[in-house]
């Protein structure tokens, strides 16, 4: 320590002899740790064996690597790491609380909120690919200084017992939810539609501060990239947050019943915090589920948007500008990640204040910026922004910046102007993330929106419009949620290293995403059954380990500090440079009235000229519209009413074109559409005797006439669906769900729609059941297979695939299950498994939900009651019949429900021939009916006996004859008039 008063100024003696007692301190700790555990011959457990040997375990999943680091004394034994982890997985899975210990209640908490997302993963073994989902969250907490619980939270004790395996029942299925006919938000009468003054006035202050950034890091700076600016002159956190996890739901996220589930997580959680208002962080495919919840049910509850944006400018509004040339030859390969963006922006930003400061012969001679550039800190930023130099230099090249919109460098730089206009914005969202700056988050959004309306991203579009707005009356709609959400909502603290703020979404995917999908999980995944639900319960304490352990002060970095990441930035940037200088610069055409591609450099066409220049301008209109007719005035559905698409043309749309005459004489102008099609093409025409295009189009180019059958030799079928929809056009009326009905469910049809499947076909049936039980009263009808029958034949031209042996419960599932369901024998012995897994003492529990259960299986109907724990099946004689399909049961399960006495009942099927057989019959049988068809937003409960009445027996009996046909048999022929 002595060595190091010797080197620099005070202040850099001092930090560094510091740093070096802490190191030492660090060491002697370690060492300490080690001589103790070694006295002991390892009964004295420290934590730097515990972490090391949880860390090791879950990263690399090695007993060797694990055992060799315990013989070397630096951690505990493999068995020892599983016995603990089983341990604390099991003391998780048994609190009764969202919160973990770690997260401080009462007057301590400063801000909580949640963030999550979908656990996708697809495992490959020996019985083929599978793919796992799973919901999965974090809680973040900001706390005041000095904080504690008001109140103790402590995770179960357990004596050791040598136990590694964790044993867990099959995960029971959340409740099926379809929340019918969405609606969209509503606002009071007098909200704002209009973003605040002091909005415009905080991103003008950033973007001053940018400008200084970028005036000084020309070449000059030696922090490069603006990530390593704000980390020199940014602010340091108070503290770290405070980060854990929620046990994860083995459901896909984007499931209504899986988003209301999380939203009622989130909300008890904080609400044991003691916080007002609960706060959500979901990305948009989560956000279109949980955001017509919310608004549908306003009385019960009380957006990572940059790399979309990046899609729309790469993607659309750069594409066939030369974009992706320029990134090739500077070798940045991918042109729609966030790193190749903000070079190519920092590189046209150069380019252009190189032409400013030789047109205006700017001389960057100010003493407070070349201060700035030889030391990078806080201090001099700021004398930088006072001085009068400095700012006159940014206010000229500001100026400079709208006399370039004005046309003054020609069109193209126009074009490439606007572009540099939303790289701006990308980077002024990060700069508002690293900085925690709500009023610039807002800003960005709100400008961001109008990218989308114009290149036709509709979602992003609908929605980054009412966050907007959800933002400016968020204090008139939510008293005091302003001061909650600026406290840090938009970011997280994971250290105390200025300017070094994480986005929520970023965190998210940095802790339990990343350790979730490590070597330890990838390899456990799918190997026995029900292991991915023990892996996910476990990782939740795998994070909390991890995290301890990289935490480490000799273990943290900052990658924009190190040297080689500043050389490596730069070099990109000046790659970037000199890869569009190879080109064409866009700010030194020598044509300023036409666009040019940088790349080929042919002018565009006039229409895709008048396009590009205008994109913006019809962006922001289009807004306005969508603001005016949706949310200030409308009804509450025309939210979601699909966005008109503006179509426009891009520089993509100068493909090549040839232009041939017609015998009539007209000029048909063909656009190529792949290099073949368009050279055959010009070769027909050349010959001789050309083609008449006209005649050619009319005869069918197909084998068999598309009136009379398939291509490949199959007779065409009418569509009977289309009558069904033209009956129900003018339904637009929501039915409320009947509680007290008797569900009928066509079994077979719900097979297809099944996802999400577990690994074994015993989890299969657990799963169907799980959706059965949450009706009072079902009866689940599957169809029967008899042999050489006409639907066994119709059957069998549709085509079959191989035999399975299904006969057990631990049998793995296939890995196309619906090709699984193409062969009669499969099917069959998949409800031959219902029956004897349903029939069970194991899901005693489950059927004790229900009152009325009845599985038909091949022809014969079961009734399951559940007593004591057991499972008792009876035959229903009332029930029996020879028919092969549903819709010829339906009728005797509707007159079936009137003997148990229920005044309505709910057909669950997609078939229209099960619809038109109730539609003839609802007249005849005192019960009200209702179909429940659709499947989604699309999903609809429609009143059979009522819509049967108005249009009265005769047309219903019409129908259901044109449904049977003119002498052709059918299923629908053979439905007996009398039960």
């Amino acid at each position: 320590m002595a060595c190091a008063y010797q080197l620099g100024t005070a202040n850099q003696m001092k930090d560094t002899a510091l740093s070096l007692h802490n190191i030492i301190k660090k060491a002697f700790m370690e060492s300490r740790q080690d001589l103790c555990r070694a006295v002991t011959n390892g009964e004295w457990k420290h934590p730097k064996h515990i972490l090391l040997c949880a860390t090791v375990r879950h990263l690399y999943l090695s007993k060797q690597l694990t055992t060799i680091l315990q013989r070397l004394g630096h951690c505990d034994s493999y068995d020892f790491g599983l016995e603990l982890e089983t341990a604390m997985a099991k003391a998780i899975d048994e609190v009764s609380t969202f919160l973990t210990p770690s997260i401080i209640t009462g007057d301590g908490n400063e801000v909580f909120h949640n963030e999550w997302d979908n656990l996708n993963k697809i495992t490959t073994n020996v019985h083929g690919s599978n793919i796992i989902n799973s919901a999965s969250g974090i809680m973040v907490q900001e706390t005041k200084p000095g904080a504690t619980s008001s109140q103790e939270r402590t995770l179960p004790r357990y004596d050791r017992t040598m136990d590694r395996r964790l044993k867990l029942d099959t995960p029971e299925t959340l409740p099926l939810l379809n929340i019918g006919i969405r609606v969209g938000p509503k606002f009071p009468a007098n909200a704002s539609f209009i973003l605040p003054a002091e909005n415009d006035q905080v991103f003008k202050a950033c973007l001053q501060l940018y400008y200084v950034w970028m005036l000084s890091s020309n070449g000059k700076q030696k922090v490069q990239g603006q990530g390593g600016f704000i980390l020199y002159t940014g602010g340091s956190p108070q503290k770290k947050y405070t980060i854990n996890y929620y046990m994860p739901i083995n459901q896909p996220i984007t499931q209504y019943e899986v988003v209301q589930e999380l939203l009622r997580q989130s909300e008890e959680a904080t609400a044991e915090v003691s916080q007002k208002y609960t706060i959500n962080t979901f990305d948009l495919g989560v956000c279109m589920k949980a955001l017509p919840l919310v608004w549908k049910f306003p009385e019960k509850y009380k957006f990572h948007t940059a790399m979309n944006y990046l899609g729309r400018i790469t993607n659309h509004k750069c594409r066939g500008s030369g974009y992706a040339e320029i990134l090739l030859e500077a070798q940045l390969v991918t042109s729609g990640c966030l790193k190749s963006v903000l070079n190519l922006y920092e590189a046209l930003e150069r380019l252009l204040l190189e032409r400013f400061i030789k047109d205006e012969d700017v001389q960057l001679t100010p003493e407070a910026l070349l201060n700035l550039i030889k030391l990078c800190d806080r201090q001099n930023l700021d004398l930088a922004l006072q001085d009068d130099s400095t700012l006159n230099i940014i206010r000229h090249y500001l100026e400079y910046q709208d006399e370039v919109c004005k046309g003054h460098l020609g069109k193209t730089a126009v074009f490439w102007l606007s572009v540099m206009d939303h790289g701006r914005l990308v980077v002024m969202l990060l700069f508002s993330v690293k900085t925690n700056n709500l009023a610039l988050f807002h800003k960005c959004n709100r400008d961001m929106a109008d990218l989308f309306f114009k290149f036709d991203g509709q979602n992003y579009s609908r929605y980054l419009v009412w966050f907007e707005v959800f933002l400016t009356n968020l204090e008139l709609t939510h008293p005091g949620a302003t001061d909650l959400i600026k406290k840090g909502p938009i970011a997280v603290a994971r250290s105390l290293i200025p300017g070094a703020l994480s986005a929520v979404e970023k965190t998210m995917e940095e802790t339990y995403m990343k350790f979730a999908k490590s070597s330890g999980m990838q390899r456990g995944a799918g190997a026995e059954p029900h292991l991915h639900e023990r892996i996910t319960l476990r990782c939740c304490w795998r994070c909390v380990v991890i995290s301890t352990t990289l935490s480490s002060p000799r273990l943290g970095n900052i990658r924009e500090l190190e040297p080689a990441q500043i050389k490596k930035s730069e070099e990109a940037v000046q790659c970037t440079i000199t890869a569009i200088k190879s080109f064409t610069n866009p700010f030194q055409m020598t044509d300023k009235e036409r666009i040019y591609p940088l790349a080929s450099g042919a002018p565009v066409s006039l229409e895709v000229e008048v396009d590009v220049l205008h994109a913006e301008a019809v962006g922001k209109a289009a807004k306005e519209v969508f603001i005016r007719d949706r949310l200030q005035g409308g009804c509450e559905t025309s939210f979601f009413d699909p966005i008109k698409k503006q179509k426009l043309l891009t520089m993509k749309a100068c493909n090549k074109t040839v232009k041939l005459t017609s015998s009539e004489g007209k000029l048909i102008q063909y656009q190529e559409q792949s290099n073949l099609a368009f050279q055959l093409l010009v070769k027909s025409q050349v010959r001789e005797e050309p083609l008449d295009l006209d005649e050619l189009m009319c005869y069918s180019l197909s084998p068999v006439p598309h009136s009379l059958g398939t291509p490949d030799g199959f007779f065409a079928k009418t569509n009977k669906a289309t009558r069904l929809h033209l009956l129900l056009d003018d339904k637009t009326d929501e039915v409320p769900y009947l509680k007290d009905a008797i569900f009928i469910q066509d079994g077979n049809a719900l097979f297809h729609a099944l996802t999400n499947l577990p690994h074994t076909f015993g989890a299969i049936c657990l799963q169907i059941l799980d959706q059965m039980v949450t009706k009072k009263h079902f009866i689940f009808s599957t169809d029967s297979y008899q042999p050489d029958s006409i639907k066994a034949q119709e059957r069998l031209r549709r085509g079959f695939s191989e035999k399975f042996i299904v006969q057990v419960t631990a049998t793995r599932k296939p890995q196309d299950f619906k090709l699984f369901l193409g062969n009669e024998e499969n099917k069959r012995q998949l409800c031959q498994l219902m029956l004897k897994v349903w029939g069970s003492k194991e899901v005693a529990s489950r059927l004790a939900k229900c009152e009325t259960a009845a599985l038909i299986v091949e022809g014969t109907a079961h009734q399951l009651m559940s007593s004591d724990g057991e499972v008792e099946v009876t035959e229903i004689h009332a029930l029996q019949s020879d028919q092969e399909e549903t819709d010829s049961w339906v009728v005797l399960y509707l007159h079936h429900a009137i003997k148990l006495g229920f005044k309505s009942a709910v057909v669950r099927t997609p078939d229209t021939d099960i619809f038109f057989i109730m539609l003839y019959h609802a007249g005849a049988i005192n019960l009200v009916i209702y179909l429940d068809t659709g499947k989604g937003r699309h999903r609809q409960l429609v009143n059979v006996t009522e819509l049967a009445s108005s249009l009265g027996q005769p047309y219903c009996s019409t129908l259901y004859q044109c449904l049977q046909g003119q002498g052709q048999g059918g299923a629908a022929h053979k439905a007996p008039e009398e039960p």
